[in-house]
């Protein structure tokens, strides 16, 4: 088995994104908990905005496996 250079980067974006999606998410239990959340929370944004683009991530890379299988 092979180990690809993008392989490699995928996992350590995809990985890099679940930390910051759990620091910035554990900031928003904390203010939610002391009852500080507001909507305009800055922290919020970004945790929305990390998220989607893990989402997104994440489906590209099921599709092209699912490409490669299929071809």
């Amino acid at each position: 088995m092979k180990i690809y250079k993008k392989d490699i980067t995928e996992t350590l974006f995809s990985t890099l994104f679940i930390a910051g999606g759990f620091i910035v998410g554990s900031s928003i239990m904390r203010s939610i908990i002391n009852g500080e959340l507001t909507f305009r929370d800055d922290n919020l944004f970004v945790f929305i905005i990390a998220f989607v683009v893990a989402v997104i991530f994440q489906v590209r890379k099921v599709l092209k496996r699912q490409d490669k299988v299929n071809n």
